[in-house]
């Protein structure tokens, strides 16, 4: 008996292009051409702002993060630094749809329009890697003692995009920064930080 084969168009789905990047952190991953599905789901961002669509979004485009073969998923991305985040984002916004944006603005006071384009080449070749790869947790003194920070991740995009208000002290109190103790960490909070350190 011999085996009978679909045939047409959707018969088997095309190969996607991939390629395998470095993160800014040093981490590594296979970013993958985007599907419909992927840039369907992109599109929802617009109406409800809910960031976990960009975890989900991530996992559909990407593979083999390090090392781990197969695809990563959704909760892979939450603790993921923002830069990390954002370098994948250009390189399959680059191997999907190439490395030039083309977007045009109108002037709000004139309305007069003007076109302008972007090089994501020039854009990604320029973003510098972490000082130190994955590390996370970082101090700097500040007065008499030491403040520690946390760079951002996908968790504090999520924060501050629930935020109400996009003011920057709104934002920065949406990051970890705190100062040790002997009674441990002390949150610290911006309002409280003055420009008279010296």
């Amino acid at each position: 008996m011999t085996e009978s084969k679909t045939k047409g168009a959707f018969a088997s789905s095309p190969n996607r292009d991939r390629k395998d990047i470095t993160l800014p952190s040093g981490r590594l991953v296979t970013v993958l051409e985007t599907t419909g599905e992927a840039e369907r789901l992109l599109s929802t961002l617009q109406q409800n702002r809910d960031l976990a669509v960009i975890n989900r979004f991530l996992s559909l485009v990407t593979e083999n993060l390090d090392g781990k073969t197969g695809k990563p998923s959704p909760d892979d991305f939450k603790s993921m630094l923002t830069g990390d985040r954002t370098f994948i984002l250009l390189q399959v916004r680059m191997l999907s749809h190439g490395p030039v944006v083309n977007f045009k603005l109108a002037c709000p006071s004139c309305s007069a329009n003007s076109e302008h384009e972007i090089s994501l080449e020039e854009t990604v070749s320029e973003m510098e890697p972490y000082p130190n790869a994955d590390q996370r947790e970082f101090c700097v003194g500040i007065g008499p003692g030491q403040i520690h920070f946390e760079l951002a991740t996908g968790e504090t995009e999520l924060r501050i995009a629930r935020t109400k208000t996009p003011e920057i002290n709104t934002k920065l109190r949406c990051m970890k920064i705190w100062e040790e103790t002997d009674q441990g960490k002390i949150p610290i909070t911006l309002d409280f930080l003055y420009r008279d350190w010296e």
